[in-house]
């Protein structure tokens, strides 16, 4: 990885998040991406550097390509570089962070979202990839992370009861966001979670993501243009990636942690340790990802997840995780990991919407029956869902 203090996030934008905005995806990333640069204090001239968006089934004005998301700004821009695919979130930070320090890019726009077509009643189309080892199958995307999730518990040991109280920890951190699709919600028990109806073994529907319309973007800057923008910077210090196949289309296993040694190392070339993190903003398209994404990070040994995010994952302990509801209750329009990352910058920042009277003037309660701020976090680990591959970005103040 780079050098500390070499590219930094410096705008974020969330849009609605809906169940059913009845808008296009092109209005969705039109108004993240403008949201993100007058966040940052920046125009669409400044950006050189594009991810996103991720051509993620067939809806409501969605296709891939950098000409797409261009034409969806309303700009033809010189830009240095491009990327689409999976460019979302920590695997984009890892892939723009590099390209910043090189000094080919100086302003990057990281862009992502989805308006699903009229609902059906079924999984959303983009949980049925159309390809030859799926289709046929009728494999769905929740099948395929139970079978991982299943030979999780059949190695280590993890069971339902963790699982249900990692579901309910983050549904319970949404229930008081009140941007989050989920708000006011719950609380939830762990035991709620798991009399909920089972949808595919070993997961309840309360361990699973929503399904909602909405766009996020970031922008990430060089240490100079970060130094013109409205906010304090906030760093990209570090991380680390492995790829084994493409996700989704097929079964994720738990050859992945065969790479984590590779991985753990991220935390040593970033200059930081495990302790000095004080926020954990995961992937949880189901519950079972808190658990296997803190092992592959090395916040614990494998099989030592399920009883971790007991012991460390809600707002006062040593590690809070997914602190602003997550895919299971905020939002999770296909491919929301930039999510993680606008709520990372938010916490930093001071800026985090929920129940107590003052929130919009930086006042808060940390009665964590309508809180949601955490104490002053310095140091925030983002986490990719782990099936085709896994990645992770470390970011500090």
């Amino acid at each position: 990885m780079t050098r500390r203090h070499e590219a930094a996030v410096v705008g974020v934008y969330a849009t609605k998040q809906e169940r059913q905005s009845e808008r296009t995806t092109r209005s969705l990333i039109r108004e993240a991406v403008f949201g993100a640069l007058d966040d940052a204090g920046f125009s669409i001239e400044d950006v050189d550097g594009w991810y996103g968006p991720f051509p993620f089934g067939n809806d409501l004005g969605m296709s891939g390509g950098t000409g797409f998301a261009l034409g969806n700004v309303g700009y033809q821009l010189d830009i240095a570089l491009s990327a689409g695919g999976t460019s979302q979130g920590a695997d984009a930070l890892l892939e723009a962070v590099p390209a910043i320090a090189w000094g080919e890019v100086n302003v990057a726009v990281i862009v992502y979202g989805q308006a699903r077509g009229p609902a059906d009643g079924r999984v959303a189309s983009w949980t049925r990839p159309t390809d030859e080892f799926t289709e046929w199958t009728g494999s769905i995307t929740a099948g395929q992370i139970a079978l991982q999730a299943r030979r999780h518990m059949h190695e280590y040991g993890t069971t339902l009861e963790q699982m249900a109280y990692g579901a309910a920890t983050v549904r319970n951190h949404g229930h008081i966001h009140p941007d989050a699709v989920m708000f006011g919600r719950g609380p939830y028990t762990a035991d709620d979670v798991l009399e909920s109806r089972k949808f595919a073994d070993p997961f309840t529907l309360l361990m699973s993501s929503i399904v909602s319309d909405g766009a996020s973007a970031l922008v990430v800057a060089s240490a100079e243009r970060a130094a013109e923008s409205k906010h304090d910077p906030v760093w990209v210090i570090g991380g680390a990636s492995a790829r084994h196949f493409r996700s989704y289309f097929e079964v994720p296993t738990l050859d992945i942690y065969r790479w984590r040694d590779r991985l753990v190392a991220g935390f040593g070339r970033a200059g930081v340790g495990h302790d000095d993190v004080d926020q954990l903003q995961l992937y949880d398209h189901f519950s079972s990802g808190l658990i296997i994404d803190t092992e592959l990070m090395g916040f614990c040994e494998p099989g030592e997840g399920g009883p971790f995010i007991v012991e460390h994952m809600d707002f006062d302990q040593k590690f809070p995780m997914v602190t602003d509801g997550g895919n299971l209750s905020f939002s999770h329009p296909g491919a929301p990991h930039n999510f993680k990352i606008v709520e990372a910058v938010r916490q930093f920042r001071g800026f985090v919407p929920d129940l107590c009277p003052d929130w919009e003037s930086g006042e808060h309660t940390y009665d964590r029956a309508v809180c949601r701020k955490l104490r002053d976090p310095q140091v925030a680990a983002i986490g990719t869902p782990p099936t085709g591959g896994f990645a992770y970005a470390i970011l500090a103040k």
